[in-house]
């Protein structure tokens, strides 16, 4: 049972919206279909940095009270730094 939880848990982080993860991607093919790239890019940059900031915070909060797990910190930083130094390449 354990080992289906982490399995579920591991595919519903995937399909958050965030363009680094497949949830993304599949964000980015939809609102292609109804507005343009820019408008697409733009609608998945701010949802990524509402989804982002609270998940950063859990992930600090998870930090204090364990004193060592900081993995959801980890990822956290890295989804935000591959925001911000992508070279617009969406595939």
């Amino acid at each position: 049972m354990p080992i289906a939880m982490a399995n579920l848990c591991t595919g519903l982080f995937n399909m958050l919206p965030i363009i680094s993860l497949d949830g993304g991607q599949l964000m980015y093919v939809i609102l292609c279909g109804k507005f343009s790239e820019k408008s697409a890019e733009r609608i998945i940059n701010i949802t990524a940095v509402i989804i982002l900031f609270p998940l950063m915070v859990l992930g600090f909060t998870v930090l204090l009270n364990s004193k060592y797990n900081f993995s959801l910190l980890f990822v956290c930083i890295y989804l935000i730094a591959s925001l911000l130094f992508r070279n617009n390449g969406y595939y």
